[in-house]
């Protein structure tokens, strides 16, 4: 006999599948626009048309975290056929939630990144070590409100940003029009509580973001 739970996510499953042609054809309408400069009437509508099917979903009480997914990859894209030819490492914010760091560490990184030990048991020590490597500013935020203030003070180009699905739809859209790129973390032990990531998709986006940037210097 199905659970409640499991019946949830398979109506879920059964809706998304329906939505699926929409959305696809929402993303490939979005190449096209991107080719002839109008991204941003396409990111307009993109905003309008996951609103609409966002609500929709709360109001049955179904699961978010596939529709923010996809919500997360359009964005990424967006972004990432974006890059702004004068952006600089240093221009460059990456942005990683406190819950990286081993909960049992006593040496906590919230207030500053800089006092982790590198000891090795979680993300945290990888991670600095590539800020160092390409001159990224690394900070923590707790939460949006800290994201925000920390987003305000330092004035990116870009940012980059690890988090759960609700986490980075919900930051996307507070802070557009800046740039973000969203790095879904991994929940071993459930959310909050000694999470990691895949840290090869950060340096993917770093080296793509580089490499973007040098040949939009080398265009005529």
């Amino acid at each position: 006999m199905k659970t409640k739970w499991q019946y949830l996510q398979q109506t879920q499953q059964k809706m998304f599948n329906r939505l699926l042609p929409f959305l696809t054809i929402s993303a490939w309408l979005w190449l096209l626009c991107s080719d002839v400069g109008l991204e941003k009437m396409m990111r307009l509508f993109i905003n309008i048309w996951f609103s609409i099917i966002l609500a929709f979903i709360r109001l049955l009480r179904l699961p978010q975290d596939r529709i923010c997914q996809w919500f997360i990859q359009i964005n990424n894209r967006l972004v990432l056929n974006s890059i702004p030819p004068n952006l600089k490492d240093e221009h460059l914010l990456l942005l990683i939630p406190h819950c990286l760091q081993n909960y049992d560490c006593e040496f906590k990184i919230t207030a500053q990144v800089k006092n982790c030990r590198r000891c090795g048991k979680c993300i945290i020590k990888d991670l600095l070590n590539l800020s160092e490597e390409h001159h990224i500013r690394l900070s923590v935020a707790p939460g949006g409100t800290l994201a925000r203030a920390i987003i305000k003070e330092y004035q990116p180009g870009l940012i980059i940003a690890v988090g759960c699905e609700r986490e980075l739809e919900s930051g996307i859209n507070d802070v557009y029009p800046l740039p973000v790129i969203g790095i879904l973390n991994q929940k071993p032990e459930g959310p909050c509580k000694n999470t990691t990531l895949d840290i090869d998709k950060v340096k993917e986006v770093i080296q793509f973001i580089v490499y973007a940037t040098k040949l939009a210097h080398c265009e005529p």
